[in-house]
């Protein structure tokens, strides 16, 4: 995304768009948390 040449602010939030997105996922029991928290940790 920097090499596209976005927006640090932008590249923010479409990241914590795609976390939102997994944490619902979880919470609607359609992926184990522990993908969540894998994806928590490493980003």
């Amino acid at each position: 995304m920097i090499d596209d040449g976005l927006s640090r602010g932008y590249i923010n939030d479409h990241t914590g768009r795609i976390k939102r997105i997994w944490k619902w996922a979880v919470s609607q029991e359609l992926v184990p948390p522990a993908t969540y928290q894998a994806l928590a940790t490493s980003i």
